[in-house]
């Protein structure tokens, strides 16, 4: 419920800002400091709703897995009575909440939009006592129609179809005055990690055995690779590139494999025959005369 026309606009540092709505109608921002704009805003007499569009760059801290402190924008002179986050990062991250901000469910802060539109709708009804029955009903149904789709606007609804990219939602409170939260991203496992790990620890304990046998008995590793080691490097290659990611190590193997069957093929066809090889001696020692 605004006291003045003019409103204080203050984003955190290093933020540019787009766009700010009154009621989802655009309002024109004029800048009156660093990071700072003020609003002037044209009904005074009932409660607003104020959705501003903003973006900035943040350094690796994210990606990195450290903390990160993420500000909110704020109305200075006005006292915020309580701050809900739903955050989205990038695919393949984890969003983790830290403390003193709690991670709250979606039905949780469904419930907390439904509470603060309440309290909205009173505020507005106290607002509009003693106006004519015409203009309350033009300003009721203004308000109403902020909360008929699911409380989103129509700034929301677009963003929301622009960030399909990102991860799923992760939603919190906070019990910080300035309203600031604290997050830490982790790489969200895939269903290729689990096979990765088999296929490593398969690949290392295959590896301790051929050694063993190296040691041990170095003419039988040496007959059973030339004998089986391409035929297991097809097989090997075929199911890294079918099952895991990335699949490169799995066409290496696969390549090696067809090398050392080309090999095989070679030396076969170029191995001379036991016939082209036979000795034959020829007794050309006649009779003796008598």
């Amino acid at each position: 419920m605004p006291s003045s026309r003019l409103v204080r606009l203050q984003l955190p540092a290093g933020m540019r800002l787009f766009e700010v709505f009154v009621d989802e109608h655009p309002l024109r921002a004029r800048p009156v400091g660093e990071a700072a704009w003020e609003l002037e805003l044209l009904d005074v007499s009932r409660p607003r709703t104020i959705l501003v569009i903003f973006a900035g760059d943040i350094d690796d801290q994210l990606v990195s897995g450290l903390p990160l402190r993420l500000e909110t924008p704020k109305l200075p002179g006005i006292p915020t009575r309580k701050v809900t986050w739903m955050i989205r990062g990038p695919r393949g991250l984890d969003m983790r909440i830290l403390a003193p901000s709690a991670q709250a469910s979606a039905n949780e802060i469904a419930t907390l939009r439904e509470e603060a539109s309440q309290r909205l709708k009173a505020s507005l009804r106290r607002s509009l006592e003693g106006r004519d029955a015409r203009e309350r009903a033009r300003i009721e149904e203004q308000v109403a129609s902020l909360f008929e789709r699911s409380q989103q606007s129509a700034a929301e609804q677009a963003w929301n179809r622009t960030s399909l990219a990102l991860s799923s939602e992760v939603f919190a409170t906070t019990t910080d005055p300035e309203g600031g939260i604290i997050v830490r991203a982790a790489p969200k496992p895939t269903p290729t990690d689990s096979s990765r790990a088999v296929a490593t620890a398969a690949a290392i304990l295959a590896a301790g055995a051929a050694w063993s046998m190296a040691i041990r008995r170095p003419a039988r590793l040496t007959g059973l690779l030339a004998q089986f080691g391409p035929v297991a490097l097809l097989a090997l290659g075929a199911v890294w590139a079918t099952l895991l990611q990335p699949a490169w190590p799995g066409g290496l193997l696969v390549a090696g494999g067809v090398v050392g069957l080309v090999r095989r093929l070679i030396r076969s066809a170029s191995k001379p025959t036991a016939a082209e090889t036979a000795l034959v001696i020829r007794d050309s020692v006649g009779p003796a005369g008598g």
